[in-house]
């Protein structure tokens, strides 16, 4: 590669721009009638390994003759999904070629919807960011076609999976009871965005980490109050939420477990904005405000603008954040734990897999070959593949069980994980392998991983997904617009003064159901125990 060429390479590691969109004629395609047999469970080494594996009703790796399918995928810098090497490789592995028509991530949504109206549709979708309703809209047209079956026959590696973590089922499996796409697949994650607080303020004034709301409120009343920066200056921002991160990231540290809007009491789901606990909450959030604990622009500031400050001096005492790099800068994070959650089974956390990132359609004429050889990156060994690129070319193991990147020519580890891997841009079909937690190659990435781990531990079980009908899904879609907004509104009006919570209770409740809430709550509901069912 020329110089320029990866100057302008490097430049779109760091802002992620795609800029090649290549739509054709897309229909399926096969060079060969002859059937495949046999099974794997994992990216195969050679023909007899599969044979070895296989039963005649199942697909057998490497096909015998080459077959060529069409995908439409999302574009990776400006690397089309067919040139990475971990495609190559499984091309070599499957015998399996496919013909790729890619679209930019800007263009995505549009090129996408557009094909699957106008019926001029590629036999698979892969990274194309397929949400559960637009999959449930195709699926039940017969767009996108059942994969029950054919993953019963052709995924052992899918079926593994799901065997060991059931959950991941309840995810990829739309109202109807069908499966139409398969998922990305990572570790249990947090479903909130946790708070950052400032470990050299708790080690000035004496402070332990606070473990429950009482210890936080005294910490938060020091960090005003005590000059813990030591310039003699009552600059210091115990608390600080934006439009972002708001406030309501208190929740589960107030023991609301917060699934968007909703929550379990009891086991029974309930709107968060009309329980007990939510009224205990702005109580809570008012003394703050009232005291000079919560930052005065809480409700207005940006994100950029709390970034902006964590950059500029050792002011802030707490903040929510993927990650305290983002907001206090890599050389000062080290300096910000997060806090983890007060008490066991609050913290809400997800299932780790992600619907809509492979989905095969009725113009397929090779169903069972493309879901057999998409089953292949949900082994660890395909899992690597998927995630790292291909060993000793990519990525090197060391002797101790870590890995290390082998940049080679790229010299950029976002430029070679575009080149190398699938991972990335979008949602792809794949397993995060275990060898992934063994390095991560930025260390503050590393810290928040770490985190994330501990927070996750202390979780609850992850909320299931919910499926609505058509009629249901825009019934909600109608409702939350109107009540989203609402809700965020009334807990700033309470928070800093505006309306008094007991005098305004009552009619907050109103509203609510003027804006529908009955109605959605019988849908999420209604959902809610259909999906506890499966």
């Amino acid at each position: 590669m020329g110089g320029d060429y990866m100057k302008m390479l490097k430049k779109a590691a760091t802002l992620l721009l795609a800029i090649i969109l290549v739509l054709g004629a897309m229909s399926c395609g096969s060079n060969t009638d002859k059937k495949v047999s046999g099974s794997t469970g994992q990216p195969v080494k050679d023909a007899e390994e599969a044979s070895n594996a296989a039963s005649s009703e199942q697909v057998q790796f490497p096909l015998s003759e080459p077959v060529t399918m069409k995908m439409m995928s999302v574009i990776n810098f400006d690397i089309s999904l067919d040139n990475t090497l971990a495609m190559k490789k499984m091309e070599e592995l499957t015998n399996v070629k496919w013909d790729v028509q890619s679209v930019t991530g800007a263009d995505l949504g549009e090129k996408r919807n557009l094909l699957l109206a106008s019926k001029q549709y590629p036999d698979v979708f892969m990274k194309t960011s397929l949400d559960r309703s637009t999959l449930d809209k195709y699926g039940s047209q017969g767009t996108f076609i059942a994969l029950n079956d054919l993953i019963d026959k052709n995924a052992p590696n899918i079926l593994k999976l799901l065997g060991e973590r059931p959950p991941i089922k309840q995810v990829m499996t739309s109202g109807d009871g069908n499966i139409y796409s398969l998922p990305q697949v990572g570790n249990t994650g947090p479903g909130s965005t946790l708070l950052f607080i400032n470990q050299g303020w708790l080690d000035k004034l004496s402070l332990k980490m606070p473990t429950n709301t009482d210890e936080l409120y005294n910490v938060l009343s020091a960090f005003k109050t005590e000059d813990p920066n030591g310039n003699s200056e009552a600059d210091e921002i115990p608390l600080m939420c934006t439009t972002g991160t708001k406030v309501t990231l208190l929740y589960p540290y107030f023991g609301i477990t917060n699934y968007g809007d909703k929550t379990l009491i009891d086991g029974k789901l309930q709107y968060i904005a009309t329980t007990e606990k939510f009224k205990d909450f702005l109580k809570y959030c008012r003394k703050l405000y009232q005291d000079g604990l919560l930052a005065k622009d809480s409700f207005t500031l940006e994100p950029d603008q709390q970034k902006a400050i964590g950059a500029s001096g050792d002011t802030l005492g707490s903040f929510f954040d993927s990650g305290a790099f983002l907001t206090v800068g890599r050389d000062r994070d080290e300096n910000y734990p997060a806090v983890m959650p007060f008490g066991k089974g609050i913290f809400p956390t997800n299932a780790g897999a992600w619907s809509g990132a492979f989905a095969v359609t009725d113009k397929c004429e090779h169903p069972d070959i493309a879901v057999a050889w998409a089953d292949q990156w949900y082994s660890e060994e395909g899992g690597r593949l998927a995630w790292m690129g291909v060993e000793n070319e990519t990525y090197k193991i060391n002797d101790d069980g870590s890995w290390d990147w082998v940049l080679g020519e790229f010299g950029d580890i976002g430029i070679l994980r575009a080149n190398a891997a699938i991972q990335g841009s979008a949602g792809h079909p794949s397993i995060m392998p275990e060898l992934w937690g063994k390095n991560v190659s930025d260390p503050n990435e590393a810290k928040v991983n770490e985190a994330n781990t501990k927070a996750v531990a202390l979780g609850a079980e992850p909320f299931p997904s919910l499926n609505y009908n058509d009629a249901d899904s825009k019934t909600v879609a109608s409702a939350t617009a109107d009540l989203n907004p609402y809700v965020d509104q009334y807990i700033a009006e309470v928070v800093v003064g505006r309306q008094e919570l007991d005098a305004s209770w009552d009619t907050h409740i109103a509203t609510l159901k003027d804006m529908g809430l009955e109605k959605l709550m019988t849908i999420y509901t209604k959902a809610y125990e259909e999906a506890i069912k499966q």
